[in-house]
């Protein structure tokens, strides 16, 4: 009887899961999954242009050789650096009951009881915000990146009428 558990069977090469039968090939196994991907994507009318592209959208620094508004990069800079900060935590003030030696203890424990499961939820809704929030600052970015993109265009193309409204005077 083998050692499933035995770390010497396995080649320096493979990694945690060892495929070591003969009539097992990895390979097939995968181009077998890719197809039934493939087959679902088609099946399904699986849309390639509803699919994020931007993906981690980076801070568009502030550039150099065309006009900008200062208090949108600011406030961009501001979104970039506190779209996940937040969450809520468990803020249970002194008050004169819970000053008592057993009773204010009790009361203790009690307002942690309470506030444990509404607490639980407002993070979680805290979470699904910090999410969305992230969606937006990166849309924001891409749509920032392609402002400038278009404004250095633009600024290329009023050059390029004002050397032609020259060559015609």
């Amino acid at each position: 009887m083998r050692d499933i558990n035995s770390e010497s069977q396995l080649e320096p090469d493979q990694g945690p899961v060892a495929i070591t039968d003969t009539e097992i090939d990895p390979e097939q196994i995968m181009s077998v999954i890719r197809s039934r991907i493939r087959g679902f994507r088609m099946g399904t009318a699986y849309d390639q242009q509803n699919q994020l592209t931007f993906g981690a959208a980076t801070y568009p620094n502030k550039p150099d050789d065309i006009s900008y508004d200062m208090a949108l990069y600011r406030h961009l800079d501001l979104a970039n650096i506190e779209h996940s900060q937040t969450g809520t935590t468990l803020d249970i003030r002194d008050s004169a009951i819970s000053r008592v030696p057993i009773i204010g203890r009790l009361w203790r424990e009690l307002q942690i009881w309470h506030q444990g499961p509404a607490l639980f939820y407002a993070n979680r809704v805290a979470e699904r915000q910090a999410q969305i929030n992230g969606q937006l600052v990166k849309i924001l970015n891409t749509l920032l990146s392609a402002n400038q993109e278009q404004q250095r265009e633009i600024n290329c193309l009023r050059e390029e009428l004002k050397h032609l409204r020259q060559e015609d005077q």
